[in-house]
């Protein structure tokens, strides 16, 4: 088991059995607690990818 920056290894295997079947995890290696200003471009790949999977299609507004 992996030790992280924001769980340590004794907790995720909690954290595992209380995810919910639909929940998905994203584990970006090397990165800690403020993963938006170590690496922006993967944390905008991820936040894209999450948008275009989960987000309804975007409908034209007719006039």
């Amino acid at each position: 088991m992996r030790k992280t920056a924001s769980f340590p290894a004794p907790v995720q295997p909690v954290l595992h059995h209380l995810s919910a079947p639909e929940t998905k995890m994203t584990t970006l290696e090397g990165l800690g607690h403020i993963p938006m200003f170590e690496a922006p471009g993967r944390i905008t790949e991820v936040i894209t990818d999450f948008l275009e999977e989960y987000s309804p299609p975007i409908r034209a507004i007719s006039s």
